[in-house]
């Protein structure tokens, strides 16, 4: 986790759709988690506003399979 961001999760948000995932996943609802930085580094242990926060690159956006979900 990089010490300047903030990893953001929405849990049971989304759902995996299309063929770029395998058969038995597809229809599966995911949690996305996104890892947003500031667009400006700071300095100490200031806390960037909100509106500050991008996520910087596609790696930034992912999702995780619910545990005990089928």
């Amino acid at each position: 986790m990089p010490l300047s961001g903030e990893r953001w999760i929405w849990w049971n948000y989304t759902y995996l759709d299309g063929k770029n995932y395998p058969p038995e996943e597809r229809g599966r609802v995911v949690h996305l988690e996104i890892i947003f930085e500031p667009k400006v580094s700071r300095s100490g242990n200031s806390i960037a506003p909100a509106s500050d926060l991008r996520a910087t690159d596609p790696l930034s956006v992912s999702y995780t399979i619910p545990s005990g979900k089928s």
